[in-house]
């Protein structure tokens, strides 16, 4: 016969003593017992193999310790010089009890209590009886009886039951008071009479009870474990039991698990999804299961950070189910172990657990690079380990929002939800003040720091760290909210890649020697809890309502007993961390990818790459979301597979350039996923790093001219250059004006998008858009316009596309587009005045923008803006009223949430945008080109050149595809490549381009420029005049005001800011 194995609750083995009693009087002035206490008191064995057998120290672990090995007393477990230890603790014999030899709860106790009883092969219970009830040799058996001590150490007898945990109970009720035993955590938990005796495990410094959270989080060490039901292997038995464990791993089936009858703790929800996959339910039945292509049989592992471990655990729990000849072990312990093993440099590791080198380290951070560090790389995915000859390469998994959290009803969850209206929240300048070593005068010398706004309520002592100190003086319900108590911070260990994320995001990267408050408030009776197990963190917020700390999002969404503090973004809102608000990239700066790091070695690789790829997978997706984490999105998807030899790769004898480098990319977030995608494939093939950051068009122009905090090779442009921004040479060359005017950039089309517009899949925008078919570009327009009706009939707009109109400029409701829609505002959204996408919109749906025609700010929620696409997607979902536009391919990317809507073309035709729709010209007047500006500057010309190479070639066009753009016609893309040989011939010169001798003009020319000159004089003087007579329309909401500030769009540059 065979079985199949199933994890159905998890149960707590829990030391028990009798409530009132003088032994639970002890364990309470003890705070608890540690492992090695509870050695002492259920070992045969003497103190003298008990400290030769490793952390057992008598004077620790005992420290009234009388010296006889013939007597166990709970006095010898107080300290002499703490009294009320010593009162509490009597000098009686402590009576062990517990479970017999033929129970699974004994050989538990024993395995996790007896630490080396394989080495010590002696140590057991102090038993007076074989397992057949005969006298064990030299016992005597009638003090036993007696309770006198009986066994071969003269010790008490271990008081054993087979099967009913009540006799266990009766026992130490007569035992008076001074008895101790062991019991599953249901039992205990059900039973009023007994007490759960708080462990320390060993190791550890906080004795943590068995409880339902503490159970299922893994923090009530070592006696936490599995249950488990085998079922028989056979065809027949396994159709049958199907839908009994399907229904036992559902909602209603953990509420059974977990209810007052059974009292276990049910296994998490991705767990129960493996057990379903080994009994062929659930994900077993999807074709995604069935198309899983399993490598080669044999063993491996997988160690290192406890925030990718759900990940590993759920895919290689599922992988393991269909593919039967491998084994897979993962374990945890922190990043900087996830690194150091599968570079097998961690011989020397404190834990002996950890000293075996790994195929896959887990990390939630990068490496930390340099010679001096983990390792270096030349491609920003392959790295070369610093103390060995390995390597290994970098897979990004799944996307994690790092938390600040606190334990619900707490103080510190009532002062941060008091700061902010609406939910609350913290600046990232409060965290660095909660949680760093610096006191207030150093934090003031470094950036961004002003005591006066990040601490309001500041008590004037760099020693404290106070809730009241964040709240405004001013503000009576914040004073309130906050009272005047020691902040206590909490978090990862120093091991922990969350640990190295949180001070580089938060601790300004510990510049000066800025970290953590290690010890630096111990005058408080603070300081920084710390450890590399996210479970000992919520343990400490738990139990000290003044405690704030952080782990991932993952093990946070595991929990209903904690809250999470709003973050405030480069936006300036604050956002709760979640699935969306991670993945979307709004909740930054705390959101980040996680790793896996692949051993790379061919032997390693054949087993490892098969595994990942099946993570990568649509199934592997899917199961990533019941981690809690975000999966990737499709495009880095792409990317990683291609990693591992999948997909689009850089073709054969392809001439990259130079071997070495870094490519510096900047700008518009519509074109950034094909500098992402193209980039992504580019550095598999070429030894060159692509580095892809958003911004805007303006940030694009800027930093390709020189501009911001690092100059860029490429800046990335959703519009045309402005004339404020450069001036153009040529057919495709930019002199710049702004920055270093030394500089240029020459123009390259990559991609064709189609500007959408969109609404929430369900609610009252899409219904009328539904009912309407779709929007006229009057229809848009007036949405948009900040022009009163009377303004835009005036410049010839068609009043009949609102035919429902009520009259009041004031407000723009779906009903008077139809009477048919419902009678609420309609809310706009939309990209930023730093964005291309911005531009273009409003230069094709707002064209009296010369003379003021603006975004309307004066609605009731304004026109909300943002240079992250990921934001409007937000807001369009979180408001059904809203419509928003951005690029195609974030559409493209998000269609399942998202809903397109139809605009009505020249031809009077209603149409969506697709790549037909787009490429055939249709989808009009929304259709445009997106560019990349390359620096002309040969040093760099060198990186680029060979770069837009590789992404006008067939398999760059099939990436363009991906990203959901239209890829370029093959002539354009000829012609680019004729741009590229030009650049490259000329030195980073375009022809008819800076070089140009352009002093000597035909006489047709001279003539041409009088006359424009003339023209122009006439144009500027009537819309001066025009622009006296009229007010010229509402403010554009996006521009800071400036009485220098005109509304042409060329005066719209990077230095603008948002409303």
């Amino acid at each position: 016969r065979e079985a199949i194995q199933l994890d159905v609750a998890i149960d707590g083995l829990s030391t028990a003593v009798l409530a009132g009693s003088p032994a639970a009087n002890c364990v309470a002035a003890l705070g608890g017992l540690t492992m090695d206490q509870l050695r002492w008191m259920f070992s045969n064995q003497p103190l003298s193999v008990l400290e030769q057998s490793g952390g057992f120290v008598t004077s620790v672990h005992l420290p009234g310790s009388d010296g006889l090995d013939d007597t166990h007393l709970w006095s010898e477990l107080a300290n002499p010089s703490v009294q009320a230890e010593v009162d509490a603790c009597p000098a009686v014999e402590i009576l062990p009890s517990g479970a017999d030899q033929n129970s699974g709860t004994f050989d538990y106790f024993k395995e996790v209590t007896f630490e080396d009883f394989n080495e010590i092969g002696a140590e057991d219970f102090p038993f007076c009886f074989d397992a057949l009830g005969d006298p064990i040799e030299g016992t005597d058996v009638s003090a036993a009886v007696s309770g006198g001590r009986g066994d071969a150490q003269n010790r008490v007898c271990y008081v054993n039951h087979e099967e009913d945990d009540d006799v266990l109970v009766s026992y130490l009720t007569s035992a008076g008071g001074a008895a101790v035993s062991y019991f599953g955590y249901a039992y205990v938990a059900q039973n009023p009479s007994l007490i759960a005796v708080p462990i320390i495990a060993r190791g550890a410094s906080i004795a943590v009870a068995p409880t339902a959270t503490t159970i299922f989080d893994g923090s009530y060490v070592p006696f936490g474990r599995r249950i488990y039901m085998n079922v028989l292997n056979t065809p027949s038995v396994l159709e049958d039991i199907r839908p009994f464990f399907t229904r036992a791993f559902s909602d209603s089936g953990t509420d059974l698990v977990s209810g007052e009858t059974v009292g276990y703790v049910a296994i998490p929800e991705y767990e129960q999804e493996v057990m379903l996959a080994r009994i062929g339910a659930g994900y077993a039945t999807s074709d995604d299961y069935s198309a899983i292509e399993c490598g080669p049989g044999g063993d491996f592992s997988i160690g290192g950070s406890s925030t990718v471990r759900p990940v590993a655990e759920i895919w290689g729990g599922i992988y393991q189910t269909k593919c039967h000849e491998h084994s897979i072990s993962v374990q945890g312990g922190g990043s900087s172990r996830g690194a150091s093993r599968v570079c097998n440099v961690n011989s020397g590791d404190s834990n002996p657990a950890y000293r075996s080198a790994v195929d896959i380290g887990d990390m939630s951070r990068d490496w930390k690079i340099g010679s001096s560090q983990e390792a270096t790389t030349n491609n920003g995915y392959v790295f070369n380990c610093a103390g060995s000859s390995r390597s290994a390469i970098q897979i990004e998994v799944a996307i994690d929002g790092l938390t600040v959290a606190f334990a619900l009803g707490s103080t510190a969850q009532q002062c941060i939800e008091s700061l902010v209206p609406n939910g609350g929240g913290l600046t990232i300048q409060q965290l660095r003040w909660m949680f760093s070593s610096f006191d207030e005068d150093e934090l003031e010398g470094s950036a961004e720091f002003v005591t006066t706004e990040v601490i309001p309520g500041s008590d004037g002592n760099t020693n404290t760290h106070l809730w009241s100190e964040l709240a405004d003086p001013n503000d009576q319900a914040q004073v309130a909210a906050c009272p005047g108590v020691e902040i206590k911070p909490a978090g990862a260990d120093v091991l922990s890649g969350t640990f190295d994320y949180f001070r580089e995001v938060v601790l300004n990267d510990g510049e000066g020697g800025e970290t953590f408050p290690f010890d630096s408030r111990q005058n408080q009776g603070v300081e920084y809890f710390n450890s590399e197990e996210d479970e000992d963190v919520v343990g400490y917020l738990l139990s000290n309502p003044e405690a704030v700390g952080f782990f991932g999002f993952s093990y946070f969404a595991t929990r209903d007993d904690l809250g999470a503090a709003r973050i405030e973004n480069d936006q300036l809102s604050f956002v709760a961390p979640s699935s969306l608000t991670v993945e979307d990239g709004s909740y930054n700066p705390l959101s980040r990818r996680i790793y896996m790091n692949l051993y790379n070695n061919n032997d390693s690789l054949s087993k490892t790459v098969p595994f990942l790829k099946f993570g990568l997978s649509n199934l592997g997706t899917q199961l990533v979301q019941f981690t809690g984490y975000s999966p990737l999105p499709t495009l880095e998807q792409t990317v990683m597979l291609a990693r591992l030899g999948e997909g689009p790769v850089v073709p054969d004898n392809f001439d990259c350039g130079p071997s070495s480098g870094v490519i510096k990319i900047r700008g518009s977030s519509t074109v950034r996923p094909v500098a992402e995608v193209w980039g992504g494939i580019y550095e598999i093939g070429c030894s060159v790093e692509v580095q892809v950051n958003g911004g805007g068009s303006s940030i694009g122009a800027d930093t390709v001219c020189g501009g911001g905090v690092e100059p860029t090779d490429i800046g990335n442009m959703s519009r045309q250059w402005k004339s404020s921004e450069a001036t153009k040479v040529g057919d495709y060359g930019y002199d710049c004006l702004e920055h270093d005017t030394s500089r240029s950039a020459s123009q390259m089309e990559v991609a064709i998008d189609g500007l959408t517009v969109v609404t929430a899949t369900t609610g009252a925008a899409k219904e009328c858009i539904e009912k309407l078919g779709g929007l006229t570009l009057d229809q848009l327009r007036w949405i948009y316009s900040s022009y009163t009706e009377q303004e835009l009939e005036a410049q010839g707009w068609n009043p009949s596309s609102v035919p429902g109109s009520d009259g009041n400029d004031d407000t723009h409701k779906w009903s008077e587009l139809s009477s048919e829609c419902a009678d609420v505002e309609i809310h706009i959204t939309g990209a930023d005045n730093l964005s291309g996408t911005y531009e273009y919109f409003k230069e094709t749906v707002l064209p009296d923008l010369d003379n003021g025609e603006t975004f309307d700010g004066t609605r009731p929620k304004g026109y909300f803006n943002s240079a992250l696409d990921e934001e409007i997607i937000a807001e369009v979902l979180g408001d059904t009223n809203s419509i928003g536009y951005f690029g195609y391919s974030y559409y493209f990317l998000n269609q399942d949430t998202l809903n397109p809507v139809p605009i009505r073309n020249g031809a009077g035709s209603y149409v969506i945008p697709d790549e037909t729709t787009v490429s055939d010209g249709t989808y009009e007047p929304l259709a445009r080109k997106i560019f990349m500006n390359l620096y002309t500057n040969s040093d760099s010309l060198e990186k680029t050149i060979p770069f837009l190479r590789f992404g006008y070639s067939s398999e760059g066009s099939e990436l363009v595809s991906q990203t959901g753009y239209v890829p370029l016609p093959s002539a354009q893309r000829e012609e680019m490549l004729m741009r590229l040989e030009a650049l490259e011939s000329s030195g980073g010169n375009p022809p008819n381009g800076n070089n140009d001798d352009d002093d000597d003009l035909s006489t047709g020319a001279i003539v041409g420029i009088v006359i424009a000159v003339i023209v122009g004089l006439g144009l500027v003087f009537f819309v001066v005049s025009k622009c006296f007579c009229r007010g010229g329309g509402r403010e554009d909401p996006t521009k800071t005001a400036d009485p220098s500030h005109t509304d042409d769009a060329d005066a719209t540059n990077g230095n603008n800011e948002m409303a």
